[in-house]
Formats: C-alpha cells, structure tokens, sequence
C-alpha cells in the first residue's frame, strides 16, 4: 500500500544549512519532533533493522513505540 505524503509537511522539514547543504528530515520522521527520546529511539533502531533486514529485531523495536 503506498501513501501519498503531504508535499507542505515535507518542504518544512527541509532547512538550508549553506548554499550547498540541506537538512531534510526523511518521511518516516516527520512529525516525530515532539515525541519522547524513546520513540525517536525506538523508531531508529526499526529503520536500522529493517534496512538491514533483521525484521524480528525490527518488529522489537517497532513494539516499543506507544501512543
């Protein structure tokens, strides 16, 4: 299933640093800047697993994360 992402959420999430450097938060991350360090945390850790294909430790760290 494929989600449109909201164009406006991912242009604010965009700062230029220099003439050659922008700061771009991915869009897994947008909307995380108010949540705890746990599930910023927590969210890292299930990027990294799932790029790296360990999806049991993934689900893990994925369950970590409370509303």
């Amino acid at each position: 299933m494929d989600q449109e992402v909201d164009t406006t959420q991912l242009h604010s999430a965009e700062i230029t640093i220099s003439k050659y450097l922008i700061r771009r938060t991915m869009r897994e991350f947008v909307g995380l800047e108010k949540s705890d360090e746990n599930t910023k945390q927590a969210m890292m850790n299930f990027s990294y697993f799932l790029a790296a294909g360990n999806m049991d430790e993934a689900f893990k760290a994925i369950k970590l994360i409370k509303r």
